[in-house]
Protein backbone atom coordinates (compact mmCIF):
# COMPACT_ATOMS: atom_id res chain seq x y z
CA UNK A 1 0.00 0.00 0.00
CA UNK A 2 1.28 3.65 -1.11
CA UNK A 3 2.20 5.83 1.37
CA UNK A 4 -0.56 9.31 1.50
CA UNK A 5 -1.14 12.51 2.53
CA UNK A 6 -4.00 12.33 4.79
CA UNK A 7 -4.11 15.75 6.48
CA UNK A 8 -2.33 18.69 8.19
CA UNK A 9 -3.36 20.82 11.28
CA UNK A 10 -1.42 23.57 13.36
CA UNK A 11 -1.62 25.97 16.35
CA UNK A 12 0.08 28.45 18.69
CA UNK A 13 -0.51 30.25 21.81
CA UNK A 14 1.78 31.87 24.35
CA UNK A 15 1.48 32.24 28.30
CA UNK A 16 0.72 28.49 29.35
CA UNK A 17 2.66 25.24 29.58
CA UNK A 18 0.57 23.32 27.59
CA UNK A 19 -0.95 24.01 23.73
CA UNK A 20 -3.84 21.91 22.40
CA UNK A 21 -5.20 21.71 19.24
CA UNK A 22 -7.77 19.15 17.32
CA UNK A 23 -6.73 16.77 14.40
CA UNK A 24 -8.80 14.53 11.97
CA UNK A 25 -7.06 11.65 10.85
CA UNK A 26 -8.95 8.92 8.71
CA UNK A 27 -7.57 6.05 6.67
CA UNK A 28 -6.16 3.16 6.88
CA UNK A 29 -2.42 2.04 8.12
CA UNK A 30 -2.35 5.44 9.72
CA UNK A 31 0.57 7.72 11.07
CA UNK A 32 0.68 10.91 12.65
CA UNK A 33 3.68 13.14 13.38
CA UNK A 34 4.00 16.38 14.85
CA UNK A 35 6.62 19.34 14.95
CA UNK A 36 6.87 21.15 18.12
CA UNK A 37 8.55 24.52 18.08
CA UNK A 38 9.82 26.04 21.19
CA UNK A 39 10.81 29.69 21.39
CA UNK A 40 12.36 30.39 24.52
CA UNK A 41 15.46 32.44 26.41
CA UNK A 42 15.57 29.88 29.53
CA UNK A 43 15.73 25.92 29.52
CA UNK A 44 11.68 25.60 29.16
CA UNK A 45 11.45 21.62 27.20
CA UNK A 46 8.98 19.86 26.00
CA UNK A 47 8.00 16.78 27.91
CA UNK A 48 5.10 14.98 26.17
CA UNK A 49 2.97 15.05 23.35
CA UNK A 50 -1.05 13.06 23.35
CA UNK A 51 -3.29 12.50 21.00
CA UNK A 52 -6.48 11.68 22.19
CA UNK A 53 -5.02 10.83 25.51
CA UNK A 54 -2.25 8.41 23.93
CA UNK A 55 0.97 9.10 24.77
CA UNK A 56 3.14 9.60 21.32
CA UNK A 57 6.89 8.33 20.57
CA UNK A 58 9.84 11.20 20.99
CA UNK A 59 11.63 10.96 17.50
CA UNK A 60 14.16 13.48 18.15
CA UNK A 61 14.75 17.63 18.98
CA UNK A 62 17.23 19.89 18.09
CA UNK A 63 17.96 23.60 19.20
CA UNK A 64 19.91 26.70 18.28
CA UNK A 65 21.42 29.57 20.20
CA UNK A 66 18.94 27.75 23.39
CA UNK A 67 15.95 29.92 22.02
CA UNK A 68 14.73 27.97 19.11
CA UNK A 69 13.69 24.75 19.75
CA UNK A 70 12.17 22.00 18.35
CA UNK A 71 10.38 18.21 19.07
CA UNK A 72 9.26 15.60 16.59
CA UNK A 73 6.93 12.94 17.91
CA UNK A 74 4.82 10.05 16.03
CA UNK A 75 2.42 7.96 16.79
CA UNK A 76 1.49 4.43 15.08
CA UNK A 77 -2.43 3.61 14.56
CA UNK A 78 -4.09 6.94 15.41
CA UNK A 79 -7.50 7.29 16.22
CA UNK A 80 -9.94 8.26 13.43
CA UNK A 81 -11.81 11.40 13.54
CA UNK A 82 -10.93 14.47 15.71
CA UNK A 83 -9.30 14.40 18.64
CA UNK A 84 -6.81 16.76 20.51
CA UNK A 85 -3.22 17.01 20.14
CA UNK A 86 -2.06 18.22 23.61
CA UNK A 87 1.43 19.23 23.94
CA UNK A 88 2.72 19.26 27.78
CA UNK A 89 6.13 21.52 28.58
CA UNK A 90 7.79 21.72 31.90
CA UNK A 91 7.42 25.48 31.81
CA UNK A 92 5.89 28.53 30.09
CA UNK A 93 8.33 29.42 27.34
CA UNK A 94 8.80 33.33 27.45
CA UNK A 95 7.69 33.41 23.46
CA UNK A 96 5.25 30.83 23.07
CA UNK A 97 4.98 27.72 21.51
CA UNK A 98 3.47 26.32 18.05
CA UNK A 99 2.53 22.66 17.18
CA UNK A 100 2.14 21.00 13.76
CA UNK A 101 0.58 17.61 13.20
CA UNK A 102 0.24 15.72 9.94
CA UNK A 103 -1.17 12.33 9.33
CA UNK A 104 -0.74 9.68 6.64
CA UNK A 105 -2.25 6.71 5.23
CA UNK A 106 -0.63 3.20 4.03
CA UNK A 107 2.52 3.48 6.35
CA UNK A 108 4.31 0.69 7.90
CA UNK A 109 2.62 0.19 10.99
CA UNK A 110 5.82 -2.59 12.66
CA UNK A 111 8.19 0.49 12.88
CA UNK A 112 8.19 3.97 14.36
CA UNK A 113 10.10 5.39 11.66
CA UNK A 114 12.77 4.17 8.55
CA UNK A 115 15.43 7.11 9.79
CA UNK A 116 15.50 10.35 10.82
CA UNK A 117 17.71 13.68 11.11
CA UNK A 118 18.10 17.37 11.73
CA UNK A 119 19.75 20.56 11.33
CA UNK A 120 20.37 23.61 13.15
CA UNK A 121 22.19 27.10 12.72
CA UNK A 122 21.55 30.78 11.69
CA UNK A 123 21.40 32.82 8.17
CA UNK A 124 19.76 32.62 5.14
CA UNK A 125 18.16 29.55 3.50
CA UNK A 126 21.26 29.07 1.05
CA UNK A 127 22.65 26.52 -0.30
CA UNK A 128 22.92 23.32 2.21
CA UNK A 129 22.15 25.59 4.81
CA UNK A 130 18.21 24.95 6.37
CA UNK A 131 18.84 21.48 5.11
CA UNK A 132 18.72 17.40 6.49
CA UNK A 133 20.13 14.17 4.79
CA UNK A 134 19.34 10.64 5.77
CA UNK A 135 19.79 7.70 4.09
CA UNK A 136 16.34 5.82 3.83
CA UNK A 137 15.96 1.90 4.03
CA UNK A 138 12.38 1.40 2.64
CA UNK A 139 11.79 1.32 -1.19
CA UNK A 140 8.68 4.19 -1.90
CA UNK A 141 9.56 5.91 1.37
CA UNK A 142 8.03 9.49 2.43
CA UNK A 143 10.01 12.12 4.12
CA UNK A 144 8.29 14.28 6.28
CA UNK A 145 10.20 17.66 7.42
CA UNK A 146 9.38 20.12 9.87
CA UNK A 147 11.46 24.07 9.94
CA UNK A 148 10.93 26.43 13.16
CA UNK A 149 12.34 29.61 11.82
CA UNK A 150 12.73 32.95 13.50
CA UNK A 151 11.18 36.25 11.51
CA UNK A 152 8.08 35.47 9.72
CA UNK A 153 9.25 36.74 5.90
CA UNK A 154 8.07 33.13 3.74
CA UNK A 155 10.25 30.16 3.30
CA UNK A 156 9.86 28.04 0.62
CA UNK A 157 9.82 24.65 0.47
CA UNK A 158 13.15 23.11 -1.77
CA UNK A 159 12.31 21.40 -5.34
CA UNK A 160 10.38 17.99 -5.40
CA UNK A 161 8.72 18.57 -1.76
CA UNK A 162 5.03 19.53 -1.14
CA UNK A 163 4.47 22.20 1.32
CA UNK A 164 1.40 21.24 3.73
CA UNK A 165 1.41 24.34 5.50
CA UNK A 166 2.52 26.51 8.20
CA UNK A 167 1.99 28.33 11.70
CA UNK A 168 3.50 31.79 12.44
CA UNK A 169 3.73 32.51 16.30
CA UNK A 170 2.53 36.25 17.16
CA UNK A 171 6.57 36.99 17.84
CA UNK A 172 7.46 36.46 14.37
CA UNK A 173 8.44 33.01 14.78
CA UNK A 174 7.23 29.80 12.22
CA UNK A 175 6.68 26.28 12.29
CA UNK A 176 6.07 25.00 8.34
CA UNK A 177 5.78 21.37 7.02
CA UNK A 178 6.39 19.51 4.03
CA UNK A 179 6.27 15.76 2.43
CA UNK A 180 8.82 14.20 -0.32
CA UNK A 181 8.60 10.79 -1.82
CA UNK A 182 11.54 8.56 -2.61
CA UNK A 183 11.11 5.78 -4.64
CA UNK A 184 14.26 3.55 -4.05
CA UNK A 185 16.48 3.45 -0.68
CA UNK A 186 19.34 6.15 -0.66
CA UNK A 187 19.65 9.56 -0.06
CA UNK A 188 16.87 12.02 0.98
CA UNK A 189 17.50 15.88 1.19
CA UNK A 190 14.88 17.94 2.43
CA UNK A 191 14.64 21.46 3.40
CA UNK A 192 13.93 25.15 3.00
CA UNK A 193 15.24 28.27 1.53
CA UNK A 194 14.74 31.67 2.49
CA UNK A 195 15.96 35.42 2.85
CA UNK A 196 16.50 36.89 6.12
CA UNK A 197 18.85 35.85 8.48
CA UNK A 198 17.75 34.23 11.82
CA UNK A 199 18.34 31.51 13.68
CA UNK A 200 16.55 27.80 12.53
CA UNK A 201 16.19 24.53 13.61
CA UNK A 202 15.14 21.73 10.74
CA UNK A 203 14.16 17.91 11.42
CA UNK A 204 13.38 15.54 9.07
CA UNK A 205 11.42 11.70 10.40
CA UNK A 206 11.42 9.21 6.88
CA UNK A 207 8.90 6.65 7.00
CA UNK A 208 7.97 3.33 4.79
CA UNK A 209 4.74 1.62 3.28
CA UNK A 210 2.65 -1.07 4.76
CA UNK A 211 3.00 -4.30 2.81
CA UNK A 212 6.57 -4.61 1.54
CA UNK A 213 7.83 -8.25 0.97
CA UNK A 214 6.14 -11.27 2.64
CA UNK A 215 7.37 -13.45 5.39
CA UNK A 216 9.01 -16.56 4.12
CA UNK A 217 7.24 -19.72 3.83
CA UNK A 218 7.16 -21.96 7.35
CA UNK A 219 10.31 -23.88 7.68
CA UNK A 220 12.34 -21.76 5.25
CA UNK A 221 15.99 -21.61 6.57
CA UNK A 222 17.57 -19.52 3.65
CA UNK A 223 20.52 -19.91 1.75
CA UNK A 224 22.69 -22.61 2.88
CA UNK A 225 26.64 -22.76 1.90
CA UNK A 226 28.32 -21.04 -0.64
CA UNK A 227 26.70 -22.88 -3.58
CA UNK A 228 23.32 -21.24 -3.65
CA UNK A 229 21.75 -24.30 -2.05
CA UNK A 230 18.61 -23.40 -1.00
CA UNK A 231 17.19 -25.66 2.16
CA UNK A 232 13.60 -25.99 3.21
CA UNK A 233 12.64 -28.18 6.08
Amino acid sequence: MAVAFDAATGSSGSGSTSLTFAHTCGGSDRKLVVGVGVRDSGSVAVTGVTYNGVAMTAVGTRQTNGIVKLDVYQLNAPATGSNNVVVSMDGTPSSGVAGYAISLTGVDQGEAYDVQGGNAGSGTGAGSNGETTVTTTDANAWGVDFLWRRNDTEAIADAGQTDRGNVTLSTNTVLACSTESLASPGSLVMGWGWTNSHSWTHKLVAVGPSGGSPPPPAGWLGWYGGYGSAVNV
